[in-house]
């Protein structure tokens, strides 16, 4: 959360934090670091089960092509649709 400047990423609150998954674990996904963004409860809980993800490249570095693969292997098994 520290590399994301301790705050949501979607409000920019800095109380309350909890690890989303950009993924849920419901829709496959997984609980690796490279599926978590912080976001404050409010914000987590009206995101729901939607796949959103928050994070910019330039914060995520080498994380994001992870993720980028991680979005397309999902795609592949016809789990989500992948948007580049």
């Amino acid at each position: 959360m520290a590399a994301h400047g301790d705050m949501c990423l979607l409000c920019g609150k800095s109380d309350g934090l909890v690890p989303d998954h950009v993924i849920p674990l419901s829709r496959g996904g997984r609980h690796e670091l490279y599926n978590i963004q912080p976001l404050c409860h409010l914000c987590n809980f009206r995101k729901a089960m939607r796949i959103i993800d928050y994070r910019t490249p330039a914060a995520m570095g080498d994380k994001y092509c992870q993720m980028r693969a991680y979005y397309a292997e999902l795609a592949n098994k016809q789990q989500i649709l992948y948007i580049a």
